[in-house]
């Protein structure tokens, strides 16, 4: 995917809400999807853009109960 593609994709299949500015920012901060370059544009696959969303999503539960909110560091 080009970047300008990921925020649907992502919203779609994850319904994840990100922003292309906020994609680019985390490919030079940091802890964004990984990805390739193709000449000048930064190439996303499908693979990467799945394991970042679930990684963002945390694992699934069945209740409330097994819930447990991700600390700060």
């Amino acid at each position: 995917f080009r970047r300008s593609d990921v925020p649907a994709y992502l919203n779609e299949v994850f319904a994840l809400q990100v922003s292309e500015s906020q994609l680019a920012k985390l490919a030079v901060a940091g802890g964004g999807p990984e990805f390739h370059k193709a000449g000048k544009w930064p190439i996303y696959s499908r693979t990467a853009l799945d394991a970042w969303a679930r990684k963002r999503l945390g694992p699934a539960v069945r209740s409330t109960a097994e819930y447990t909110p991700r600390v700060a560091a």
